[in-house]
């Protein structure tokens, strides 16, 4: 018997669906000094964020296949011409 796995895709948002820069500029204010706290200006923050803009992050639910597998289905799924990265990032997520 041959199991195969079934992918489902949702679209949950689009970047265009809101704004990826967010609004929380004002530092807290209640400070944990024992805690480091990187505070970045809305400029850093749209730089840093751009590479990861159109990224997609995606988890295995149920049963685990192999990093190729997987690859291969995503592209078969999506109908992708081209070649694309996965990045497994552990804990079975992984980043495309």
């Amino acid at each position: 018997m041959i199991r195969t796995l079934k992918l489902k895709t949702t679209r949950f948002w689009s970047v265009h669906d809101y704004d990826y820069v967010s609004k929380d500029d004002e530092p807290p204010e209640d400070e944990d000094l024992t805690c480091p706290m990187i505070l970045l200006i809305t400029q850093e923050k749209q730089m840093l964020r751009e590479p990861w803009r159109e990224a997609v992050i995606v988890k295995l639910l149920g049963k685990g296949v192999g990093y190729m597998q997987l690859k291969k289905r995503l592209k078969t799924k999506w109908a992708l011409r081209g070649d694309f990265s996965l990045i497994d990032i552990g804990h079975d997520y992984y980043v495309t």
